[in-house]
């Protein structure tokens, strides 16, 4: 029995494809109607929450200055953000994911806050994300690329530079 839209149905954060139902009988369908529906009001998702993944450092004055990069970026986009540590500061970038998603996060994007691509964010956070989303596959979990190679970072460094010069 399909339902009158043949289009998957999003409820949740969950799809279910209505020709997967095949031939179920009516009670099956409305007991699993009422679950999706159940589903939907217990958890308000976020659909999207940005993790700030940064190294992090024995240093409290550096973690410090993540956390107000974090809170300045929070400002800026119409979204949730976290800040989260490879290492050496907490919450751990695994412990920020799996917040985020017992938050309600139906999708969370992975922000690296490192410049280039290191043995971090070409082995390590790839691993991680790969990890969260083994434990959570009703979400989705993206690894975003560095911002190394972004060119309005070239041209802060022109400003730097053009700042430091004594005009001629």
């Amino acid at each position: 029995m399909l339902l009158v839209d043949p289009a998957p149905l999003v409820v949740g954060g969950f799809t279910v494809h209505q020709e997967a139902l095949g031939s179920l009988p009516s009670e099956t369908l409305v007991g699993l109607w009422r679950f999706v529906v159940s589903m939907e009001v217990g958890v308000r998702r976020q659909p999207v929450i940005v993790v700030v993944a940064a190294h992090g450092s024995r240093a409290p004055a550096a973690n410090d200055a993540h956390q107000r990069v974090v809170d300045a970026l929070a400002t800026m986009v119409d979204l949730p953000v976290a800040s989260a540590y490879l290492e050496l500061a907490e919450p751990s970038i695994p412990d920020a994911i799996d917040a985020a998603i017992a938050s309600g996060a139906a999708t969370v994007l992975v922000l690296p806050y490192f410049l280039h691509p290191g043995r971090h964010l070409t082995d390590d956070l790839p691993q991680i994300v790969q990890d969260a989303s083994g434990r959570h596959p009703a979400a989705a979990v993206e690894l975003l690329a560095s911002f190394g190679s972004e060119p309005g970072l070239l041209e802060i460094l022109v400003a730097q530079v053009n700042a430091a010069v004594p005009n001629s």
